[in-house]
């Protein structure tokens, strides 16, 4: 049942929005992970419950903003009636400092060239913010440049920013996510299924597997900082330490993921022997395709041949199957599928390509829309819509979730082959299936379901047009690789006048057919799924 928004657009939210948000965020990590938390994270999590309103509201007000320093005079907020009083309370837990010491640059960051100017109209206002800045450094002591700012102008550094990042982990199982998740289901915009979330789905299970997790993530944002200037000997140490394949499976793909990203650093610097040795110790694609590469790159061609006989053998991703069987030979797009060329007309050029080939279609009596990867996509989540929900553990740790944690994981079909029966070996029609599932879950966020394009009535105008045969082809393949297939689907999908049906990739002047692209053409075309190639010259 849909409960009335709780947010209204152009409007003010309640007072205590915010505040609500993160203690949400608080106690259900330290319901969840009470037990694996150290001393630190299970005293800040009770701090943060035990703050006064205004408290509170201050410190969700702070876990949503940049940075670490802010300016008194920057936290007007109109809910926090005792704002100094706030501040007091937050920095007798340690969650901020008044007027700390710090780094001059970033203290100055904090201001505005005018405000500064007015501060210390002594300094020549004359070239640029940055030559300003430079003057009043040379002219001004440093001591006297604090003095006057926290003066005018005091300033708190907020703590425990490190902390809020680790239960913002914990809760929404991703480094990507962040509160304003909360304010898209406020507002009414996004509507999730009911899953379970519980000790048996959480993605930790002991602190060793939580803080090598950390660890991982600590490693991961300090290379990313100093990549650039590492030296081939650093790489390599930074490589070493991430040798070892872990259990847990969002583990050992993120310690794949950064083995990956030294790999490819060392390539760009030549250093082609020492990238093949950190992606044999890689679980992910591509580190076996760019091994390859590097062989090639070392005139090794036995090597070649050996490693791309070992993907063919066991190919971890349908990508990486392509390129093994496509290394090295001229692709011919005139042999892959039926390639139509129209010559594209001046008045022409203020459409998209894909709106023109839609308008060609029309006037030979077909129809045709731009879905692109929505229809897959839309069939594939609608089909195996109690696959993707199904209670695997590590795969759903929030309310906010429209996929498991492992969606496009290549294990996905696995961990719930034992739960779930699979809808193509059911006796019933899966145009019937599907046509159900739309009309239960309408409107309930899924990733990959389309529901503004896939209407009931286009749902059942689309599904009378795929054959129950050539339906059951395309699942099927999106099941051999789901990321993969999850992009590259031809531009328009077509019924013609004796309601067949026929996807088309369109292509502009001088436009060529990406990897993706090629990788489903040459799926439909193996299984006489009729698709084409319309080139615009």
């Amino acid at each position: 049942m849909k409960t009335q928004p709780i947010l209204v657009a152009d409007q003010p939210p309640p007072s205590n929005y915010y505040a609500e948000n993160i203690s949400s965020v608080i106690s259900r990590v330290m319901s969840l992970y009470g037990d694996l938390l150290d001393e630190r994270a299970i005293s800040f999590g009770n701090n943060v419950l035990a703050l006064s309103t205004d408290a509170s509201r201050l410190f969700a007000r702070l876990c949503t903003r940049k940075g670490l320093l802010f300016r008194v005079d920057s936290l007007n907020y109109q809910e926090i009636s005792n704002l100094e009083q706030a501040i007091i309370e937050l920095g007798n837990v340690a969650f901020l400092r008044c007027n700390p010491k710090a780094e001059i640059e970033d203290v100055l960051r904090l201001f505005s060239r005018v405000q500064l100017q007015n501060l210390f109209p002594s300094v020549s206002k004359s070239g640029s913010r940055v030559e300003y800045i430079e003057r009043l450094m040379d002219e001004t002591t440093t001591k006297e440049i604090f003095s006057k700012l926290t003066e005018n102008y005091p300033y708190v550094y907020f703590d425990e920013r490190n902390q809020v990042e680790i239960f913002s982990l914990l809760f929404f199982g991703n480094v990507y996510e962040d509160l304003s998740t909360f304010v898209l289901r406020d507002l009414g915009l996004r509507h999730y299924e009911s899953y379970e979330i519980g000790a048996n789905t959480r993605l930790f299970d002991t602190k060793e597997s939580l803080n090598r997790y950390l660890t991982l993530l600590e490693q991961s944002a300090t290379y990313e900082e100093e990549r650039v200037d590492a030296t081939v000997e650093q790489m390599q140490q930074m490589a070493s330490s991430l040798e070892g394949k872990i259990d847990l499976r969002a583990s050992d793909r993120l310690r794949s993921h950064i083995l990956n990203r030294v790999g490819r650093d060392l390539e760009r610097r030549k250093e082609f022997e020492s990238a093949i040795s950190v992606y044999k110790h890689s679980s992910v694609h591509p580190a076996r395709e760019r091994t390859v590469r590097c062989y090639k790159r070392l005139g090794c061609e036995e090597r070649v041949q050996e490693s791309l006989n070992e993907i063919r053998d066991q190919p971890w991703t349908t990508e990486e199957r392509e390129f093994a069987d496509t290394f090295g030979t001229r692709f011919n797009e005139s042999e892959l599928c039926p390639v139509k060329k129209i010559e594209l007309c001046k008045k022409d050029e203020t459409t998209s390509i894909e709106d023109h080939a839609i308008n060609w279609l029309r006037s030979s009596g077909s129809t045709a829309w731009h879905l692109e990867n929505a229809l897959p996509t839309s069939l594939f989540a609608l089909t195996y819509w109690d696959w993707i929900f199904a209670p695997v553990k590590g795969a759903f740790v929030n309310e906010f979730q429209t996929a498991p944690l492992d969606f496009y994981w290549p294990d996905f079909f696995d961990k719930r082959s034992e739960m779930c029966d699979d809808p193509l070996s059911r006796r019933e029609l899966l145009t019937k299936h599907i046509l159900e599932m739309a009309q239960r879950k309408r409107n309930l966020s899924c990733a990959g379901v389309a529901w503004e394009v896939f209407t009931d009535e286009f749902l059942v105008g689309i599904l009378d047009a795929i054959s129950e045969v050539n339906l059951h082809k395309i699942l099927i393949i999106m099941k051999k690789d789901l990321r993969q297939m999850s992009s590259g689907f031809p531009d328009l999908t077509v019924i013609h006048s004796d309601n067949s049906i026929e996807f088309i990739e369109v292509k502009g002047p001088g436009d060529r057919l990406q990897l993706n692209q090629r990788i489903w053409i040459r799926y439909l075309v193996k299984h006489h799924i009729p698709v084409s190639v319309l080139r615009f010259s």
